[in-house]
């Protein structure tokens, strides 16, 4: 259900059906930790293990080539062509996919900054 959930708007973010200010960092994962830790330590733990765990999982299958889903592009790209990507090629690919890494991370501090520093 929670895969579900987070599927549906990763993939909203990159189609444009959900706002990309929904993209939350480390200070809106510290909140929602210090939400679920009053309620107990049970959701707690609950909270770390299932919610950062499925969103973790979910971000390194994105196909940028930094990540496990940009390795499977790979793959893919060296099934369907018959040859591997060059290696220049895969190390200007690794240099794209740190610049959107690092821009999504920014976004999301970003994001958290506007939502906590705002009335």
């Amino acid at each position: 259900m929670v895969s579900k959930l987070s599927l549906r708007l990763m993939a909203g973010m990159f189609t444009g059906k959900t706002s990309i200010k929904q993209l939350g960092g480390p200070l809106s994962i510290a909140d929602m930790a210090g939400k679920s830790v009053q309620v107990g330590w049970q959701p707690f733990f609950a909270f770390l293990a299932l919610l950062i765990s499925i969103s973790i999982g979910l971000l390194n299958l994105l196909p940028f080539p930094m990540l496990d889903g940009g390795q499977l592009l790979y793959d893919a790209w060296e099934l369907v062509a018959g040859k591997r990507i060059s290696t220049s090629t895969q190390e200007q690919l690794q240099k794209v996919g740190f610049f959107l890494l690092i821009s999504f991370s920014i976004l999301a501090l970003f994001n958290d900054l506007q939502r906590y520093l705002s009335p």
